[in-house]
């Protein structure tokens, strides 16, 4: 009944955003009010469970992502950045930031839980300087300065409503790229 009720929160947040209702999920999956209840403290606790999913999701991918070893450094991370979820498809990253916006206190526990996509690239970026693929630069640094690329485009894109495109990331990466990657025609044939 909680992947009911959920799958149905999905589409009523795809369609309205914050602004459905538990009466109107309540109809949506044909039960009581009384029973959601029974199954979710409230909207805040449905809006985190689904959001927490996508997260999941999305550092699940990263982490096949990271072991492809067909895939250059450059692939691999541009492919980490650009990860949709494929739980819960119909919260787009518009709505996913007003969400966001509305609860904070989910943001919160939704930044602290990225860790572990943060943790992933990690790993892989040290796996990877130790295979001499990258300059023997600072790992931790990389992950920061990429967590500001991130950060002030999902703001950027979500708060402040600039156009920006998934190119946009990409083309900031690739300043980042430059000084990390020790030969990137070697880089590009491996």
């Amino acid at each position: 009944m909680r992947e009911k009720i959920l799958h149905a929160a999905e589409k009523a947040i795809g369609n309205a955003g914050n602004d459905f209702t538990m009466d109107q999920l309540a109809t949506a999956v044909g039960i009581s009010k009384r029973t959601l209840y029974e199954h979710f403290r409230d909207k805040e606790e449905i809006v985190e469970l689904i959001l927490l999913s996508q997260l999941r999701d999305v550092v699940q991918q990263a982490q096949a992502v990271t072991h492809d070893e067909s895939l250059s450094v450059r692939e691999c991370i541009s492919t980490c950045v650009t990860l949709q979820s494929r739980s819960y498809p119909l919260i787009t990253l518009p709505v996913k930031g007003q969400l966001l916006q509305k609860y904070p206190q989910i943001a919160c526990r939704i930044k602290s839980a990225a860790q572990a996509y943060w943790q992933e690239l990690e790993t892989y970026l040290e796996g990877q300087q130790a295979r001499h693929r990258l300059k023997p630069i600072s790992v931790q640094a990389v992950i920061a300065l990429m967590q500001v690329i991130s950060y002030d485009y999902m703001y950027r894109r979500l708060v402040k409503r600039e156009p920006l495109t998934e190119q946009d990331l990409l083309a900031l990466l690739e300043i980042m790229f430059v000084g990390m990657i020790p030969d990137e025609t070697k880089e590009e044939s491996r």
